[in-house]
């Protein structure tokens, strides 16, 4: 019994990680157009990817007890911070953690905040719009996108290259 209990205690961290390194990535949205996604941003305040158009953009969607998505997130913040006077790209990240949640979210995105670097959070947890709109189920996901709107890909790492072109 005791050998059981210490096995259960030895795996609980692999179970409570689970979905939280999307090695299976939905690469089947690569090459189509982005949907309109709606975005509520901290403030309060709506908005859409429609006006990113135009530029590179950046979507992550992460959830607060992804440490993956934190450290991604990290990554993106230290990338605006050194890009803030760039107009020619538009940095997002969509929360998608329910309200219980709130406070703890919105501490880490006041700890993920930089010039640039759009924060979204609808409290309405893996039912977001924008998750919903491309059929997401896992995080962290990051897509990119050209001006056009065509996703050019979808991978649980940043890649900051993709702004270099």
């Amino acid at each position: 019994m005791i050998k059981k209990i210490l096995a259960l205690i030895f795996l609980l961290p692999f179970f409570v990680l689970a979905g939280c390194s999307s090695k299976s990535v939905p690469t089947d949205l690569v090459g189509k157009k982005l949907p309109v996604l709606r975005l509520t941003y901290a403030d309060g305040s709506y908005g859409s990817s429609e006006s990113y158009r135009g530029k590179r953009q950046l979507y992550i969607f992460w959830a607060e007890w992804c440490a993956t998505s934190r450290k991604e997130l990290a990554k993106i913040r230290d990338f605006a911070a050194r890009t803030r006077k760039r107009d020619d790209i538009a940095l997002v990240a969509i929360n998608v953690d329910d309200l219980k949640k709130e406070e703890k979210v919105r501490t880490l995105m006041q700890d993920y905040a930089a010039p640039g670097f759009v924060q979204s959070y609808s409290g309405n947890g893996v039912y977001d719009d924008a998750f919903t709109a491309l059929d997401l189920n896992e995080v962290p996901v990051i897509l990119t996108v050209i001006e056009d709107g065509t996703i050019t890909s979808v991978t649980d790492e940043f890649h900051p290259e993709f702004f270099d072109r």
